[in-house]
Parts: C-alpha cells; sequence; structure tokens
C-alpha cells in the first residue's frame, strides 16, 4: 500500500467526524487546519518513547583534540568572500554564529567568524597565512583580495549533519577507526551538573568516559571528556523519528498500523475545534490503535540472573529495553 499523504489523513479524519464526503470538499481553513494539527500530532508523537518505532544508529569520526560536536541539520548558505569580508547571497543567513568556525572549500583552516557589519556581510579571521593567489576557488591574502563564490558552507566547528534527534538514547565510541574488528564501548551521558562539576574540561586522553548533551536546538551540543585523541570513531543510537510534514503532498514515512492510528488520533483532535461529540466507538479504536503501537514498540526484556553466583537473597530482575529493534 502507498504511504498516505497529508491530505489522506486529513479526509479520512473529516469524514469520520461527518465533516468531510466527496460531495463536500474542505474548506480552505479546514484543511489548513487539519495540515497544523497533524504536524503538531507528528512532533508529540516523536518525543513520545512507545510511538518511537525504531532506533537508528550513526557512525561518525572524531576529530583530534576537538572536544565539541554539533548534532542537527545545518543549513547550507551561498556568499561571496572578498578580503576578510563574507556576504551571504542566498541559503539561510541565521545559521551563522558569530564565534564560530567556518568549513568550507577554498577557506583556510581555522577561518572564524569574528563579528556582523550587516545583516547578511560578517568579517572573518584566520591563523595561518593566506597565499597570495588568484586561481579559481582559493581565496586570497588581505595584499590582493579577490572575490570567491563558495557554496554548501556550514558554520559550525565540527558538525554531525543528521536530522536534529528528539533523543539520543545511548552513545558509545569504536576503535580503532577502519578496523576489520573494532571495539565499541558505551559511555555514559552526564547531566548538567555533572558536567560544570567537571573542574579542567580541557584534559584530554586517548578516548572519552562520559558526554554531555545541552539538548539544544535547533542542533544539539555534545562535548566530551576528556577530550578525545584517537583514531576513533562515535556512534550515536537516535530515535528513529516519523517524518515532517509541511504540504498537503507530502508522504507519510511509518511501519503498518501508524496511518489507522493517526487518522483516528487526528479525528479525535479536530473534533474539539468543531464541538463535536466523540464516538465511544472512535475514542476506542483509536486507543486500542495506539496501543498496537506501542506493543510492537515495547522492546525485548532485559534479564538478570544472579542465580547461584548472586550470594544470598540473589534472585532474577526484568526490565524493558526502550526499542526492541535496531535498523541499520
Amino acid at each position: 500500500m502507498a504511504n498516505p499523504t497529508a491530505l489522506d489523513l486529513i479526509q479520512a479524519a473529516y469524514s469520520l467526524l461527518g465533516i468531510y464526503d466527496q460531495t463536500s470538499p474542505l474548506s480552505p481553513f479546514e484543511t489548513q487546519l487539519g495540515l497544523t494539527t497533524l504536524t503538531d500530532l507528528l512532533d508529540q508523537w516523536n518525543n513520545e518513547n512507545l510511538l518511537v518505532f525504531s532506533t537508528t544508529p550513526y557512525t561518525f569520526p572524531f576529530q583530534n583534540n576537538i572536544q565539541t560536536y554539533q548534532v542537527g541539520s545545518v543549513n547550507p548558505f551561498t556568499c561571496n568572500i572578498l578580503g576578510n569580508i563574507m556576504t551571504i547571497t542566498s541559503g539561510t543567513p541565521g545559521a551563522v554564529i558569530v564565534g564560530e568556525v567556518l568549513i568550507c572549500n577554498g577557506v583556510p583552516a581555522n577561518t572564524t567568524i569574528t563579528g556582523i557589519l550587516t545583516g547578511n556581510q560578517y568579517t572573518l579571521s584566520w591563523t595561518a597565512p593566506l597565499p597570495i593567489t588568484n586561481q579559481t576557488g582559493s581565496l586570497c591574502g588581505f595584499v590582493t583580495p579577490t572575490t570567491n563564490t563558495f557554496i554548501s558552507v556550514y558554520p559550525t566547528d565540527y558538525s554531525w549533519n543528521i536530522p536534529r534527534p528528539v533523543k539520543i538514547e545511548k552513545v558509545s565510541i569504536q576503535f580503532p577507526a577502519g578496523s576489520g574488528q573494532p571495539v565499541e564501548l558505551e559511555i555514559p551521558q552526564i547531566p548538567l551538573e555533572e558536567w560544570i562539576g567537571v573542574p579542567q574540561k580541557n584534559t584530554s586522553s586517548l578516548w572519552p568516559l562520559f558526554v554531555y548533551d545541552d539538548c539544544a536546538d535547533p542542533v544539539r551540543n555534545l562535548r566530551f571528556w576528556p577530550v578525545p585523541q584517537v583514531n576513533a570513531n562515535c556512534i550515536l543510537y537516535v530515535y528513529s523519528q516519523l517524518n515532517r510534514i509541511t504540504n498537503l503532498t507530502d508522504q507519510i514515512y511509518a511501519p503498518p498500523g501508524y496511518a489507522m492510528a493517526l487518522k483516528l488520533s487526528l479525528a479525535e483532535i479536530l473534533a474539539f475545534h468543531f464541538e463535536r461529540v466523540i464516538s465511544p466507538d472512535l475514542k476506542a479504536k483509536a486507543s486500542q490503535a495506539r496501543s498496537a503501537i506501542n506493543n510492537i514498540n515495547e522492546g525485548i526484556p532485559k534479564t538478570r540472573y544472579d542465580g547461584i553466583w548472586g550470594g544470598a537473597g540473589a534472585g532474577s530482575d526484568m526490565t524493558w529495553a526502550s526499542r526492541g529493534r535496531v535498523r541499520i
């Protein structure tokens, strides 16, 4: 069965409420309200543990002596650079942050955005001396500046460019990178209070022992301690999210059962906007559809059994893993 579009779900929800049929098309207000409500519903489900259908691992390389990594989609932009002045010509100027390092072909290492001249112009500085050249794709020094266009610029120290995760469930390190038989070790995520309590934050080591996630938006900042100096990867296990929608023609990509649950749940919410009484049958079916998803996503039980090795009072303990399936 084809993936339903946003309009498919909205029309189905209104049909359940007796507001829509083939002879009475939806008004622009009803359509927009349905789209907004469906978007909010998807955001809510992405935050609920048992409505997330899987966990996806992403592998990224550590950079030597770099502590902070940004996780999330950073919008690229196009700019012109003349001397040390960068002018944004298209894209998302709001993504540019003063103090961040500019990573881009043709820009020397350690080029930093130092200030704002206007709404779309920024000043740059760098530590490495620039070659004095007029070749296409390279940036000239202050002596003979020239204009160069750079595309897909990411204004961040080190970006792990994936859709911003609602939750990072687990973090592990994998070393040595590129090995046929690497070792993977999970490292704990610590809260803000413990991160503040680290007295010497720039201590370095072969690999980090823990990570602090500030949960910022639109990108999360992961700070590792000690600062890694090793040929290793970081593996993030993140919640697989239901895709965001912005248009009526956008499709919903999800496992079987989600379309039914979304349609019924959307009808429940829209009923309040139109002062419609939710029938007991609709309410029961919506609850059953969500419960069916919860049961599938509940995971595999983790069993710890001490047995004869646990001494007096030993026994078994069973808890539930947050995600039973990992999508590779």
